[in-house]
């Protein structure tokens, strides 16, 4: 009797929020994607649901559902459930949203991932989750079956020469078959301005052992993108080529990081080689663009979407999250560049990007606050309105298909 009592208690509560709640009617049988919006200081998050990003109007503060604040950055998306590793508690926890409200359903305890930087689906209920261990140096990784929440493996990964580095961050993942890319970058402990560089580094692992093959550092670039769990930084084409983004430095560090000077780009490593090509390099920071690159997602034909900064923009940290950002399509195979016509965007590291059937939907956070998920057509390089995002927010966290 009283878990009978319970359980009317408990489906009565949702159908009440449910019932208050302002998202409208969605269709489960159709596609479903995620709009996920920042907003406040202290923040707070939002997802809202919607059928379509291609007309309509939505305001995820008003319809949406309110993410759990433990959650900062780092929530990933696969078969309609969420994924977060809350590193003060190291547990990673899958979360759903059932009758509006974010809750969590499982967890799973990790001991080796101190601090979390990028993660890569292996599969749809397989996830890699790579950090770094507690020395902040060594990269460390846990395996996970996300479909029961069991861990496959974890363990922490040995890289050349770790007593020579101050701090290490982990930038791009990418499969090949049983080979495993990673990209990081190190600060050398030396004092000496000649070698104090952050250093970017290419390791090649075996997968699923984890074990480092070998490790090409790379002297002429200043880093990889770190922390791939905010933005894509690095896509791989029909034909196995993997792409990778290049920062120069941070803009307002370049003076104190030693890496002024140094490009902003796309790198290759070529179908059939574990090396860094050197015939190949598209620099972000020419007369054209002239600025660094946060974001690259792949669009189908050798061809993608890159987001870059517009540097007379960036005067102060400020900035970096301030209207100051704007879309190319590349050419991966002739190394050419074209803008998309779109309103300058606001915030650096989003995942505000996603490409459906040969179309290319950009969530714009504009300055006149007139919002709206664009596509851009690559075939005839046109941009449209789509879905019209209505609520003072302050950007575009993600936008994602569930289904």
């Amino acid at each position: 009797m009283i878990n009978k009592i319970y359980y009317c208690s408990i489906l009565f509560l949702s159908l009440l929020y449910s019932c208050g709640n302002g998202q409208k009617n969605i269709s489960d049988s159709s596609s479903l994607f995620d709009i996920y919006v920042r907003c406040g200081d202290p923040y707070d998050e939002y997802i809202v649901r919607v059928n379509s990003l291609s007309e309509g109007e939505i305001d995820p503060l008003k319809e949406g559902t309110k993410v759990s604040k433990e959650i900062h950055y780092g929530l990933t998306v696969r078969n309609d459930k969420y994924y977060y590793l809350n590193e003060r508690t190291h547990f990673i926890k899958k979360y759903q949203i059932q009758n509006n409200i974010f809750a969590a359903s499982d967890s799973l305890p990790v001991t080796k991932i101190e601090c979390l930087e990028s993660i890569l689906w292996i599969s749809n209920d397989t996830l890699l989750m790579i950090g770094l261990n507690k020395d902040l140096i060594h990269p460390a990784y846990a395996l996970v079956e996300t479909r029961n929440m069991s861990l496959i493996s974890e363990g922490v990964i040995d890289i050349p020469k770790p007593e020579t580095i101050s701090w290490s961050t982990i930038g791009f993942l990418q499969r090949r078959d049983s080979q495993l890319f990673m990209g990081f970058y190190s600060k050398p402990k030396s004092r000496d301005s000649t070698t104090t560089a952050n250093k970017m580094h290419i390791a090649i692992l075996d997968f699923p052992g984890m074990r480092v093959n070998r490790v090409e550092t790379m002297d002429q670039f200043g880093r990889t993108l770190n922390d791939n769990r905010y933005q894509p930084s690095s896509v791989h084409d029909e034909d196995g080529n993997i792409y990778f983004l290049s920062s120069g430095s941070d803009r307002l560090l370049e003076s104190e990081d030693q890496n002024k000077g140094y490009p902003s780009g796309i790198l290759r490593i070529k179908n059939g080689s574990t090396s860094v090509d050197p015939e190949y390099f598209i620099n972000t920071c020419t007369a054209e663009t002239k600025g660094h690159v946060y974001g690259i997602w792949y669009i189908g034909h050798g061809k993608a979407i890159i987001k870059c900064d517009v540097p007379q923009l960036i005067k102060n940290w400020d900035d970096y999250d301030e209207y100051a950002y704007i879309y190319y399509e590349v050419d991966l195979n002739t190394r050419s560049l074209s803008k998309i016509n779109i309103p300058l965007d606001r915030g650096w590291y989003l995942d505000n990007v996603l490409v459906e059937n040969g179309l290319v939907y950009i969530a714009n956070k504009a300055e006149s606050n007139e919002n709206y998920i664009w596509i851009y057509n690559p075939e005839n390089k046109t941009t449209t309105k789509g879905l019209k995002v209505n609520g003072d927010f302050h950007y575009f966290r993600r936008i994602n298909k569930v289904k």
